[in-house]
């Protein structure tokens, strides 16, 4: 509460006679204040530490443009487009992909196997191949120069300041040959923010069942609540 103090001044004429009096009303809450700010300054912290911890994931998905594209180079030189997207043909399931292009000069891509990734310090991950969603339901043939592939299968989070390494299945009669990307900080830091909120998006409910699932088919579930890599 902010509090005042009055203070009476005399108006005197030009000999020095009192012809009247003025009331000033002088603010004296300043120390009033001053005790305030810290419990202020705390509870405006502790309001941004909030929106920082529950906030972020939606945050995190406006940053991201969709689409958002890169360039990127593999092991031979080839040229590839990688792209984020969201899925929104109601015909599939929703949710973000990565899309993979063949600029120029490959074989054609793989439309059944999953597409790894690897850090190089144990890490490693397996995205589901979604490239039949690159064409309408029942349409055909698929685009031989592009595969698509399903984020939802990285977990936990890669970590953002270690380069992932793309491990892209190529069609082929052979015994499955793939060509080798490496992504950049841009690239690794935009999948794990989709990789962060894909994690705090997901009910407890199919969480829990996890157990359940894997116990009854004897081997890994496919949910994005577990990381499954052939060794």
């Amino acid at each position: 509460m902010l509090e005042f103090e009055f203070d009476r001044r005399r108006i005197c004429n030009a000999n020095g006679h009192q012809i009247g009096s003025l009331e000033l009303h002088r603010q004296a809450g300043h120390r009033s204040l001053a005790r305030g700010l810290p419990g202020a300054a705390l509870a405006l912290l502790l309001c941004l530490l909030l929106c920082l911890l529950f906030g972020w994931s939606g945050a995190a998905a406006q940053a991201l443009e969709d689409p958002t594209r890169w360039t990127l180079t593999d092991q031979g030189g080839d040229r590839w487009g990688l792209v984020l997207l969201q899925q929104v043909d109601p015909a599939y399931p929703p949710g973000w992909r990565l899309r993979l292009i063949a600029l120029g000069g490959q074989p054609p891509l793989d439309h059944q196997r999953p597409l790894r990734l690897k850090d190089g310090q144990g890490g490693a991950w397996q995205l589901a191949n979604r490239s039949r969603e690159l064409v309408p339901e029942g349409a055909a043939p698929l685009p031989p120069a592009s595969a698509q592939f399903e984020i939802e299968g990285l977990e936990p989070a890669p970590k953002g300041f270690l380069p992932l390494r793309l491990v892209v299945p190529l069609a082929s009669d052979g015994p499955g040959p793939v060509a080798e990307l490496t992504l950049g900080a841009q690239v690794v830091e935009a999948l794990r923010k989709l990789a962060l909120q894909q994690l705090v998006e997901l009910p407890a409910s199919s969480l829990d069942a996890q157990p359940q699932e894997a116990a009854a088919q004897g081997g890994c579930p496919q949910s994005r609540a577990w990381n499954c890599m052939p060794i």
